[in-house]
């Protein structure tokens, strides 16, 4: 008996090491660039740090300045200068009496020329609440005082053109690749072969103006150029995270089958063991 188990746990410490550490070698194989893209792309989405990037402490302004590169700068420039011909993108200024309500509701000051400002608010079915205004606001505040807080660069592990455009663009209304903050105004897109129409010349919305330099924006033609490879690769990366999950499941699979051919192993060790055990009886 005691030849009995020591057969057994040979067996079973072999198949233990077979699964334990040539399964994790053949994922790790499998994997490749995978760990890069997957830093890129968690990178490429932490935008200017709107919800904790700011340093500043209890300074309002200071995250104010973090929410603004999020949201606000991609029509108004880091100060509400004009950085367009388009309506969408002439300066505007602080106003103290008004600038919340314009935030949290948004804006039309010209309906003839078919664009208007967001509701930001979150009552309006935006994405900011009163405190986070309250920040902008302050940050906005600081303008033409000396003291306005810089904003904060895209928090990006891999900072291709593409994704730091995306930051400063887009993500403030369309978030994580496209994913959208689920509001209407807000909404997930997925990038097809319209979306760099849409980015040039704009969108039947009011409230999607065109980017393009020749229609009155602030993006170049190498700009969308860059843009557009971007988004690209979020298929790229989609279709890498579903090669990567088959991959997983092949690898548990193989470990699964390792397994069973142990138990039968041993079971089958036991077997011939207890057959000729009885045989010399």
């Amino acid at each position: 008996m005691k030849r009995l188990m020591t057969v057994l746990a040979v067996i079973a410490g072999v198949i233990m090491v077979v699964a334990g550490v040539a399964v994790p070698r053949l994922a790790l194989a499998q994997d490749g660039d995978g760990a890069h893209a997957a830093e890129s792309a968690a990178g490429a989405e932490s935008a200017a740090g709107a919800e904790g990037a700011a340093e500043g402490g209890d300074n309002p302004a200071a995250w104010g300045a973090a929410l603004y590169a999020t949201y606000c700068q991609a029509c108004h420039g880091p100060q509400g200068e004009s950085i367009g011909s388009g309506p969408a993108f002439s300066a505007v200024t602080y106003d103290p009496d008004t600038a919340h309500d314009v935030i949290a509701h948004g804006v039309d000051s010209d309906p003839a020329d078919a664009i208007a400002m967001p509701a930001y608010g979150e009552a309006a079915g935006g994405v900011l609440d009163d405190e986070q205004i309250e920040q902008i606001t302050a940050y906005m505040a600081t303008w033409g005082t000396g003291e306005t807080p810089p904003l904060p660069e895209p928090n990006l592990e891999h900072p291709e053109p593409g994704a730091v455009i995306y930051a400063k663009t887009c993500y403030g209304c369309h978030g994580d690749q496209g994913a959208g903050y689920d509001t209407p105004t807000f909404p997930a897109f997925e990038p097809d072969d319209h979306t760099r129409r849409v980015v040039q010349d704009g969108h039947e919305s009011i409230t999607v103006p065109a980017f393009g330099v020749e229609q009155g924006g602030p993006l170049s033609d190498s700009d969308i150029d860059a843009l557009d490879v971007y988004l690209a690769s979020w298929q790229a990366e989609g279709d890498h995270d579903a090669a990567d999950e088959e991959d997983s499941g092949s690898a548990q699979g193989l470990n699964a089958v390792l397994v069973l051919v142990g138990v039968i192993a041993i079971l089958t060790v036991g077997g011939v063991y207890m057959m000729r055990s009885r045989s010399s009886e």
